[in-house]
């Protein structure tokens, strides 16, 4: 008769986080086959007024996205990488990526290093050439006068404050 083995509790351990590591990759393949990127483009961004979005530098402003600039110098300037399942991703002049950062009320922030769930965006069109940017947690990003102007991801609507547009940088 055939002896059957069986595995004791230290390779039962081992063959659960074997099976745990490998779940871990294959969620990984999954987030990088979705982040491959599909087209890069320089754009700026305007909010509703027509003011132009721009980086804020500086250790107190925490690389803040705000839509206050008449013009379009170098801090406007931003890479959109639209990623293969339709979201976007916004680098800054600052080589950083920009975030909803929930910790600070969704403000837009051009600091992360990794584009992540945070990072990421989906344009919605909003006709009339503008678009709202939709965050990760479902609220519209928002260029409010009573914020001075701060991009925020905080509406759960949208409305005249939420309507932005894309243009290439030519």
């Amino acid at each position: 008769a055939g002896l059957k083995a069986t595995p004791t509790a230290h390779e039962a351990k081992d063959v659960g986080e074997q099976r745990t590591a490998i779940d871990l990759v294959k969620k990984e393949a999954d987030y990088i086959e979705k982040m491959v990127v599909k087209d890069i483009r320089r754009v700026f961004i305007s909010d509703f007024e027509g003011k132009y979005v721009s980086v804020e530098n500086g250790l107190r402003n925490h690389e803040k996205l705000i839509a206050n600039r008449t013009g379009v110098k170098e801090r406007e300037v931003f890479s959109l990488f639209e990623l293969r399942d339709g979201k976007i991703v916004l680098m800054g002049c600052n080589a950083r990526v920009v975030s909803a950062d929930r910790y600070r009320g969704g403000q837009l922030i051009s600091n992360r290093w990794c584009p992540l769930s945070w990072e990421r965006f989906e344009i919605r069109d909003a006709s009339e050439g503008r678009v709202n940017l939709l965050d990760s947690g479902g609220k519209y990003v928002s260029s409010r006068l009573d914020d001075n102007k701060l991009l925020k991801a905080c509406a759960d609507v949208p409305g005249k404050c939420e309507r932005f547009r894309i243009e290439p940088v030519l």
